[in-house]
């Protein structure tokens, strides 16, 4: 997926001390549907929906622009968003509940709730337990490339954990693992008898009321947000997300009526009415951080960020901050909790953008603190580099577009295999090549002899090829650089 350069997002972040930032102070809301609107014009977001919570109590809640553009259609408070990584809050309080119940435990091996588990390293394989997988502390590499639009099943996606590359030791680094997240959810169906969303909608959905939240659009007649992108001044209408065998890491659909209702229930340290869902105890373990995963910027701005169970860690101006964001292709969520003040604020859009700005306002006005200005560092920056994309995709599309036919285009011709990679396909048409890749055929240009490039503008950028030849010029294989992974494909014998 496409995102934002480390400079960029280490500023929207609040990871880079401004030496000039302007304050001013609002004591209300009542100039917030004006800045909100500013914003969304600013960084192209078509539509939105926030809302800000203290324990039971609303505080502000609103929604803006449109769920579709084309049509018009306003975005209310029933409209669904995909929540993205969110989701994985929703999955460290199911296994909360289970370690309620002592049918699990955050320090117990992996291999206790999973003995198919398989990994390349088989000291790890025995040593990783629970905390580790949830906390993106394993040590494994992210993996995206494995399964993202492959249409794999959780036990497909299981199957290849083992092709996944050890890059640092058990728990000596943060790196962000969603497949990891398929795993936990696997071990909520094993120790729980029922499937990963049957247990999260009967023991959080329902007992919530979150009577419009789901892990399936086919399962619903309720309006939900199209997802966009802005390219060449409009707004483009991305392929809905994918998500099949990710559900635990990052597939829930929701509205901003249940998404308050899920501030509030955490708010209320795990209490629904009378009930207490989930323990003082398991929520006192989600309110706590396990490991660092970088340092802040100064002491009254962000202090430093760590990772616990499904949720992240930070300060601002001195407040402690729980905070989650969730990106779905073409959707952005943003969840964060002030613990100290009894605080959570939500934010929805459908694109792809950052709302770390928008956040940090929410942040200065519900604390009645001075507004600090982080849009005007940003939004300059931000804009230049997406017009600097958005020259680098029409080239690139050009260039694609007016490749010139290739000679002997036969000889590439065939399906290639990978061990833990769907197949692909290099086709022709017209004397020209086409990669089919999870179903998808990408037009390519030619680079050199035997190396091609094609250009995906919604998930995966730049794809490279390069075709393994032997000295007589017969294709055994190609290698397809994807994602900043490269991978080896051999080529299929036909029999």
């Amino acid at each position: 997926m496409k995102t934002l350069k480390l400079t960029l997002t280490a500023l929207l972040s609040g990871a880079i001390c401004f030496t000039s930032l302007n304050a001013q102070v609002s004591n209300s809301w009542t100039d917030y549907d004006r800045y909100a609107e500013q914003r969304m014009k600013e960084w192209n977001i078509p539509g939105m929906a926030i809302t800000v919570v203290k324990g039971d109590s609303l505080i502000f809640q609103n929604t803006y622009g449109y769920s579709n553009v084309e049509s018009k259609t306003k975005v209310t408070k029933n409209t669904l968003f995909a929540i993205g990584s969110c989701t994985k809050f929703f999955t460290t309080t199911g296994l909360s509940m289970l370690a309620d119940e002592n049918k699990i435990d955050f320090n117990e091996r992996i291999t206790k709730y999973y003995p198919a588990l398989k990994l390349k390293d088989s000291v790890l394989q025995k040593e990783i337990m629970l905390k580790d997988i949830l906390a993106h502390h394993t040590g494994l590499e992210r993996g995206d490339h494995i399964w993202f639009g492959a249409n794999y099943s959780r036990q497909e996606i299981l199957d290849r954990l083992k092709f996944l590359e050890k890059q640092a030791p058990l728990r000596d680094a943060f790196i962000y693992n969603n497949m990891m997240y398929t795993l936990a959810g696997t071990i909520i169906e094993n120790q729980s008898g029922l499937p990963y969303e049957t247990f999260i909608k009967q023991r959080l959905f329902v007992p919530l009321k979150m009577n419009n939240t789901f892990f399936d659009l086919a399962l619903t007649k309720s309006a939900y947000s199209l997802p966009y992108r802005f390219a060449d001044n409009n707004y483009k209408q991305l392929p809905m997300p994918q998500l099949k065998g990710a559900e635990p890491a990052g597939a829930i659909w929701s509205d901003i009526e249940d998404m308050r209702k899920w501030l509030s229930f955490h708010l209320r340290n795990g209490k629904i009415d009378t009930t207490q869902l989930v323990s003082k105890k398991s929520i006192r373990r989600l309110k706590t951080p396990i490991h660092f995963t970088g340092n802040g910027m100064r002491e009254d701005e962000t202090e430093y960020k760590s990772y616990g169970l499904g949720i992240g860690f930070t300060a601002y101006k001195g407040y402690r901050v729980m905070y989650h964001t969730g990106v779905a292709g073409g959707y952005t969520a943003h969840m964060a909790f002030l613990p100290e003040k009894n605080i959570g604020i939500m934010i929805l859009t459908n694109t792809d953008t950052y709302t770390f700005a928008m956040m940090n306002n929410l942040f200065d006005r519900v604390l009645g603190l001075e507004q600090t200005d982080w849009n005007t560092p940003v939004i300059a920056a931000v804009k230049e580099q997406w017009k600097e994309e958005e020259k680098e995709r029409n080239d690139q599309q050009l260039k694609i577009k007016n490749s010139p036919t290739v000679k002997d285009p036969g000889k590439f011709k065939g399906v290639f295999t990978h061990p833990f990679c769907k197949p692909v396909e290099v086709i022709t048409k017209s004397n020209k090549l086409y990669l089919k890749h999870n179903g998808i055929e990408y037009l390519l240009a030619t680079e050199k002899e035997n190396e091609f490039i094609s250009y995906d503008e919604n998930v995966f950028g730049e794809m490279k090829l390069l075709f393994d030849c032997d000295a007589k010029g017969n294709v055994s294989g190609l290698k397809l650089n994807i994602m900043g992974e490269e991978l080896d494909y051999k080529k299929e014998i036909q029999k």
